[in-house]
């Protein structure tokens, strides 16, 4: 019996997750009631924004991009 063979869907094929990276700053937890963040890294702050652009984890991410946290 000769081999039946689905067809394709034409997307391509897919790749394997990256590894996360490490040098990134993500929210692993938001508290919403407290405003509280949890990165990654385990830094644990405020995403309250008493002027509307800054905030504790503002900081921080800008912090670690610059090689300060």
């Amino acid at each position: 019996m000769a081999d039946v063979r689905r067809p394709g869907s034409g997307l391509p094929s897919r790749r394997p997750a990256p590894e996360p990276d490490a040098r990134k700053h993500v929210i692993a937890e938001y508290r919403h009631a407290m405003q509280q963040v949890t990165c990654v890294c385990g830094w644990v702050g405020s995403s309250e924004s008493p002027d509307g652009r800054t905030s504790d984890w503002s900081r921080h991410v800008t912090a670690s991009r610059s090689g300060q946290g």
